[in-house]
């Protein structure tokens, strides 16, 4: 009786370490921009891949941050990008559904109080279908303009789940705009609370 008691502690010990690891994992995201090629009517087409992991609730939404030390203005992106309709899709919530999602440029982010220009993916508005805790989705968009190697160690992406936000890097390439949105310089951690006015 002893050692199936010994043996009931060990096991609930190592559950309840489980729980408090997974309380303390840190919220993932990451997302990766492929070019497709160029058409016959000289468009550019390319497709953004993101991963997220928040640890407990489901994702709100994502923010592409666009704004370069101020270099690009939501304008100069709408010039440059062209969406598909539904912008992407991915698995959901419940049981593996098909999540339909929207994309918009704007100045700012005032739900996370972000003061950047940003390319924003969310849930369509009339899904019953919700993203999770973890996921991944896939984005189409077109461009006139060819692809540019975005700038490493970035803070480019950024996820908001509940009242929470976390930051992400994206990498491979991106519509290369005049106004340079991607490759001027690394968005630093600095540049990051600079523009939540922090």
């Amino acid at each position: 009786m002893k050692r199936w008691i010994m043996h009931a502690l060990v096991l609930t010990g190592l559950l309840g370490a489980t729980v408090a690891m997974a309380d303390t994992m840190e919220p993932y995201l990451y997302g990766h921009c492929i070019s497709l090629g160029e058409d016959s009517d000289g468009q550019w087409h390319y497709r953004l891949s993101l991963s997220w992991d928040t640890g407990k609730h489901g994702l709100s939404h994502v923010d592409v941050i666009l704004d370069d030390s101020g270099n690009c203005t939501a304008q100069n992106m709408l010039d440059g990008l062209n969406f598909a309709s539904p912008a992407g899709t991915g698995l959901g919530e419940p049981f593996q559904c098909h999540v339909e999602y929207v994309a918009t440029v704007e100045n700012a982010d005032p739900s996370i109080d972000l003061l950047a220009v940003v390319l924003k993916y969310e849930p369509r508005s009339d899904n019953e279908c919700e993203p999770g805790a973890q996921g991944s989705a896939r984005f189409n968009f077109s461009s006139p303009y060819p692809p540019a190697d975005i700038a490493a160690d970035n803070l480019f992406l950024v996820q908001k789940f509940s009242t929470l936000t976390s930051y992400g890097t994206l990498e491979g390439q991106f519509p290369g705009l005049p106004c340079n949105p991607v490759t001027n310089e690394t968005l630093s951690w600095t540049a990051v609370k600079t523009m939540y006015g922090r």
